[in-house]
């Protein structure tokens, strides 16, 4: 028994029209990637050439964010952003992002001195949203991150990570006139709750009462205060001098009303943690819960053009066509009619 094998391969034909160096991210690869910003146009950070800038700000409603890579050299918040091939950046921001589920296609361009996407100074990322077909094709996502189910942040402390994360979407694509008018729609929404500590810097007791006799500064030396009404000025010698407040301490007579009522306000917050330095500084902190609030709508109408201008070139060389006469200017006159075509 004899058994061939045969392979055919033949080589990559060189480019010489242009020095595009593009990668393409197709449907399935940006639906299936487990990514917690949704930001389609981060899809590019697949391209190992690529570099995150701004790792902070990631998700779709940071308008910094799509443009905040590095593609193969400084090209930091100079590329070109499009979607479904029309520009989308306003100098270094984003004016729209898709939500993921509307996306078909991302494709990464790098060196790309085409004519049509020449005018950025670093590469290009185009999006490829998608539109319905002849068949009903549907997706429902859910993304989410609950305490209870988070791995342990500190296995000392046995402390979970607090960040509440829903993010919830769908997508449907369907037809309206088939072969030729189609819909898709898709909808995402991102509620985040992500506790925080936040730290101030807030009087003491003592200083809410003017007493700054035991206030420092950087240097840990007594951080004086001055009467400003004391203020002189000598023309001889053009030097200004003031003399500070009798132990260190600002008379409540001198209080401004507004700058008083103020501080009654921040009676309440009084330090509670110890300070990072002398100076007081961080002396109050408080556990805060950030809250985002996101959706995304996208709805697409596609009009199959081909099919239609076929039939209305075929319609001109019907025989015993009908002349159509109608009152609206010469320049809308060439409308057809197939109804009142004869064959």
């Amino acid at each position: 028994m004899t058994e061939n094998v045969t392979i055919a391969a033949s080589p990559v034909e060189v480019q010489f029209n242009n020095t595009n160096v593009a990668m393409t991210i197709d449907t399935k690869m940006a639906q299936d990637l487990p990514r917690f910003e949704r930001n389609p146009f981060k899809l590019s950070l697949l391209d190992p050439t690529v570099v995150e800038t701004r790792r902070g700000e990631m998700n779709p409603y940071n308008s910094y964010a799509p443009n905040s890579v590095e593609m193969g050299g400084m090209t930091n918040l100079k590329n070109e952003l499009q979607v479904d091939g029309s520009p989308v950046g306003i100098a270094y921001k984003a004016a729209y992002v898709p939500n993921t589920d509307s996306v078909g296609e991302t494709v990464v361009q790098k060196n790309a001195v085409d004519a049509s996407v020449g005018h950025s100074a670093g590469g290009t990322i185009s999006i490829a949203t998608k539109s319905g077909t002849n068949e009903w094709h549907g997706v429902a996502s859910w993304l989410g991150r609950i305490p209870a189910l988070n791995a342990v942040t500190d296995r000392t402390t046995n402390t979970f990570t607090a960040a509440r994360n829903n993010i919830y979407g769908g997508a449907l694509g369907s037809p309206i006139i088939k072969n030729k008018l189609f819909s898709f729609f898709s909808f995402e929404a991102q509620r985040l709750r992500t506790p925080a500590t936040t730290l101030w810097t807030v009087p003491t007791a003592a200083e809410v009462t003017g007493d700054f006799s035991q206030s420092l500064n950087t240097n840990g030396a007594l951080r004086t205060i001055y009467d400003p009404f004391t203020t002189t000025f000598d023309p001889s010698t053009g030097a200004v001098t003031r003399q500070a407040f009798a132990g260190n301490k600002v008379p409540a007579s001198r209080f401004d009303p507004l700058g008083a009522r103020w501080m009654a306000d921040l009676a309440p917050f009084q330090p509670n943690r110890t300070p990072d330095n002398g100076t007081g500084q961080n002396n109050y902190s408080f556990v805060t819960t950030g809250r985002t609030n996101y959706w995304n709508l996208s709805e697409k109408s596609r009009l199959l053009h081909e099919p239609v201008a076929a039939v209305l070139r075929a319609s001109q060389h019907l025989p015993h066509q009908r002349p159509h006469r109608s009152n609206r200017p010469a320049a809308e006159k060439r409308t057809l009619h197939p109804a009142r075509q004869h064959s």
